[in-house]
């Protein structure tokens, strides 16, 4: 039944935003879809700058620390998102795709939604303590988006569209530089780092 509740979550989410927007486009709610996007925004907005770093504040507060293999699971989510990659790029050769489909492939061989979707099921399916190992496991997450699969979609643009390319070039490092000033990042990092730091300081 968690399995069962855990999915017609995500399905009803999904379905009352797709009902909303199509409800606004015919009018039927005389919002605007200006108003109806900036709405749309800031809820995302409150979602991952207040709640989001809430929840894994308190989630890893409550955790056991005492495990050190736990300080290990940044790298097996990183590795999961580069092997993704990998087999992505191989998957290309054997398809021998143009570099506009082969960006793509490559990139979104490696994308997940552990952090939405799947920490949902994670959290109902395995309670608080596992859920709490979300933020240690997707570490490295933006920094791998942002540093790494970013410039390497720009640079499969690049090679479909050359004479498109005269804009500044997205390097590796430029991304994440980008990524440690991204307020989103900066949010959600000082939340587990403030849930580890009452945790060890044995606040209940």
């Amino acid at each position: 039944m968690k399995f069962v509740y855990s999915f017609a979550t995500i399905f009803m989410g999904l379905a009352l935003g797709y009902a909303f927007n199509r409800l606004v486009k015919k009018g039927t709610i005389p919002v605007g879809e200006e108003r109806a996007e900036a709405f749309r925004s800031g809820l995302q907005r409150s979602v991952l700058l207040f709640f989001s770093p809430l929840v894994f504040c308190g989630a890893v507060w409550s955790l056991d620390l005492s495990a050190a293999r736990m300080f290990s699971l940044p790298l097996v989510g990183l590795s999961a998102l580069v092997l993704g990659s990998l087999s992505g790029f191989i998957g290309t050769k054997l398809l021998a795709l143009p570099p506009e489909q082969a960006g793509v492939y490559t990139t979104c061989s490696s994308f997940t939604n552990i952090g939405a979707i799947g920490g949902l099921v994670l959290f109902l399916l395995a309670g608080e303590q596992a859920f709490a190992l979300l933020p240690f496991y997707k570490l490295f997450e933006d920094l791998w988006y942002y540093g790494v699969l970013f410039p390497i979609a720009r640079s499969y643009g690049e090679r479909a569209h050359p004479s498109a390319s005269s804009t500044p070039r997205f390097g590796p490092m430029a991304g994440v530089l980008r990524v440690l000033r991204d307020p989103f990042f900066l949010v959600a990092t000082s939340g587990i780092a403030l849930g580890i730091g009452l945790n060890l300081a044995g606040i209940h």
